[in-house]
């Protein structure tokens, strides 16, 4: 077991103390649990995602993307995750026997080479060391087609607000790491592996158009140009 799912586990285990088992899991993996479910769905279609593409939602946790996708008939999906119990949930409420959720320990994915047309990391390089999000942005890069997306977020130090999650990890080492990688970083891991820079956007900048009105737990609507807190890459598989 990885040091970071050790952690995990053990913030739902304090979760589940305070709160119903539902929503402790989502609180796990943050708040505004539908909402951003959503966005991250309304994301991927604006980086090029299909209804009948196959998707790899890595680190899909309690369910979040794959609930906002899960009336999508012709989509193809793996969810994966190192958390058994939230990895349980993510099918529960997706409620798609036709969908797999995988339960993995290290940075691989469990698909054969070219297999896939899209995989995402929402807010799993955020809290991973940069040697382990690098070795997953390789295996990304193996099991994508020709022309494949890989689309992740990640913490940017020229992002104002990105700093306070570096400090809370230096305030709290014994907490889910909060790992900064930046642009230049994003950059170089591309080069490295062979992929293209699609584009790079900077946290909290509204790029993401919504096709729905969507809500947030306070009740407030998001706009119709919805931003990503965390910086958004997304990288191409060449032809």
């Amino acid at each position: 077991m990885t040091e970071n799912t050790h952690r995990y586990q053990r913030r739902v285990e304090i979760l589940t103390q305070i709160y119903d088992r539902q929503r402790a899991l989502e609180l796990s993996v943050g708040g505004d649990f539908d909402a951003l479910g959503i966005v991250e769905r309304e994301l991927l279609v604006y980086a090029g995602l299909r209804r009948d593409h196959l998707l790899i939602d890595v680190g899909c946790g309690c369910g979040r993307l794959s609930k906002a996708l899960a009336a999508w008939p012709d989509l193809k999906y793996v969810g994966i995750d190192s958390v058994a119990e939230l990895l349980a949930q993510a099918k529960s409420i997706s409620n798609r026997a036709d969908w797999q959720f995988v339960l993995v320990d290290g940075q691989t994915i469990p698909l054969i080479e070219g297999a896939a047309d899209f995989v995402c990391f929402f807010s799993v390089f955020t809290h991973m060391w940069q040697h382990e999000s690098f070795r997953y942005l390789c295996d990304a890069a193996r099991v994508l087609k020709a022309g494949g997306r890989a689309v992740f977020s990640f913490y940017d130090f020229a992002v104002s607000d990105h700093w306070r999650h570096f400090q809370y990890s230096v305030d709290h080492p014994d907490d889910v790491i909060n790992c900064v990688v930046g642009e230049a970083g994003v950059k170089a891991w591309a080069d490295h592996i062979g992929l293209n820079v699609v584009e790079l956007q900077a946290g909290g900048a509204p790029f993401i158009p919504l096709s729905i009105p969507v809500a947030r737990e306070d009740g407030t609507r998001l706009p119709g140009l919805a931003a990503f807190s965390q910086s958004i890459a997304v990288l191409e598989k060449p032809r």
